[in-house]
């Protein structure tokens, strides 16, 4: 993870954070009835598989309004899963005998996406309708 401000200009920020992943083990197994009951069965160590690694990637921009405006605010924009990465995060069943989606990805890292936001940052001088920023009126 890091970020970059600009030295001149307006105050604006730019931050990356890139995550990699190996992949979550698993290992095949299988169902067997027994007169106790259904039993899995490890068919080979657990963790001898994994699934696919990951690598995701997430940028962010983000802009701070001109301190001379009356209410000061952030734009951020962020650009989630740059790389696109679309490994699996989970399998249907781990069932090598299953007779559906033996050993399928049911659940799957979500796509590229932009988020776009606004934080506004009011204080009791903005707050006060129609008086100028630093004044205030009392009534006695």
């Amino acid at each position: 993870m890091g970020s970059r401000r600009r030295a001149h200009g307006p105050d604006s920020c730019v931050a990356a954070n890139l995550q990699h992943f190996s992949g979550k083990p698993w290992a095949a197994t299988a169902q067997a009835a027994l007169p106790q009951g259904d039993v899995r069965i490890f068919l080979e160590p657990r963790g001898a598989r994994r699934l696919p690694s990951q690598s995701l990637l997430d940028i962010r921009v983000s802009k701070n309004d001109a301190p001379r405006r009356r209410r000061p605010h952030r734009a951020p924009r962020d650009l989630l899963n740059v790389l696109n990465d679309d490994a699996e995060e989970s399998l249907a069943t781990d069932n090598l005998f299953s007779p559906t989606n033996s050993c399928a990805g049911v659940a799957f890292v979500d796509p590229r996406r932009a988020m776009l936001g606004v934080r506004l940052e009011l204080s009791a001088d903005s707050l006060a309708w129609g008086e100028a920023p630093g004044r205030s009126t009392r009534v006695v």
